[in-house]
């Protein structure tokens, strides 16, 4: 949690942004509130309103000094915060597989490819399929980064069998 410094030079940074937007000093007092915000954004799986915070300070950075050297460093801070967006995503994702909700992590899983389709962590990560398959009406799942197996899934009629299990009929 931020400590009482952080905390007062947040809203100072605040202030002095609503009461002088024209003043020559705030892209220097945006590039401070981002860098702020970023060390006090919390790793992937926990709250990331920090983040978002500071991705927006830095994008209003560069709409105020598009083309200077610091610029080119802000994009590059951007990135990386989008990065940390996309695996706080997967790590959600993952929670969904792991309480059975696949439905929901397809969903999730789709809507961060959708909104993170720059960053490099985005593009390993696919959405997983968790609708029904052509074979027989079973689920089916697909593999998620860093997955080598499958997990087992809900058929239809309320039984969970494993894709790799043999059905009872089928031993003799």
């Amino acid at each position: 949690m931020a400590n009482k410094e952080e905390i007062e030079a947040e809203v100072a940074f605040d202030d002095f942004l609503r009461l002088y937007p024209a003043d020559p000093k705030v892209p220097d007092a945006l590039l401070m509130k981002g860098d702020l915000l970023s060390r006090q954004a919390l790793p992937p799986g926990r709250d990331q309103g920090k983040t978002r915070e500071a991705i927006k300070a830095y994008t209003l950075f560069l709409e105020r000094e598009p083309g200077t050297p610091r610029a080119r460093e802000m994009s590059g801070k951007i990135l990386e915060l989008r990065n940390r967006l996309a695996l706080h995503e997967a790590t959600v994702v993952q929670h969904y597989i792991t309480r059975k909700q696949y439905e929901s992590a397809e969903a999730r899983s789709r809507r961060a490819v959708a909104t993170y389709p720059d960053v490099p962590v985005a593009r390993r990560f696919t959405p997983c399929s968790c609708g029904r398959s052509k074979n027989r009406g079973r689920r089916t799942t697909r593999r998620l980064p860093g997955r080598r197996w499958r997990r087992s899934i809900p058929i239809q009629g309320g039984r969970s069998r494993s894709p790799y299990r043999a059905s009872p009929g089928s031993i003799k």
